[in-house]
């Protein structure tokens, strides 16, 4: 739900400017996010928690993005999104 038109503008703003952000558009009621790559960086995988938090969006989607490479600080129960990631409580 965005709070207004400036709002939900921001949004798209914001995801086209991660790395590795293909494409961004509306389909009905769901949003997508098109990558160009199915290996995300750690930095944009770090803009997409803090942009699906921000707007209180799903963030158990970014699960996929688990890697050896980035498990230690991704599949971190100490971290605020590690719940809403990996649907497990500390």
């Amino acid at each position: 739900m965005f709070f207004s038109k400036v709002d939900e503008e921001m949004f798209f703003v914001w995801a086209q400017k991660i790395p590795g952000i293909k494409e961004v558009y509306g389909e009905l009621d769901e949003i997508v996010l098109s990558l160009s790559s199915p290996d995300v960086e750690d930095e944009s995988l770090r803009e997409l928690i803090a942009l699906l938090y921000r707007f209180d969006l799903p963030l158990k989607q970014l699960a996929a993005f688990e890697s050896s490479k980035n498990k230690e600080w991704f599949n971190n129960k100490n971290k605020f999104w590690y719940a809403g990631v990996f649907g497990k409580n500390g």
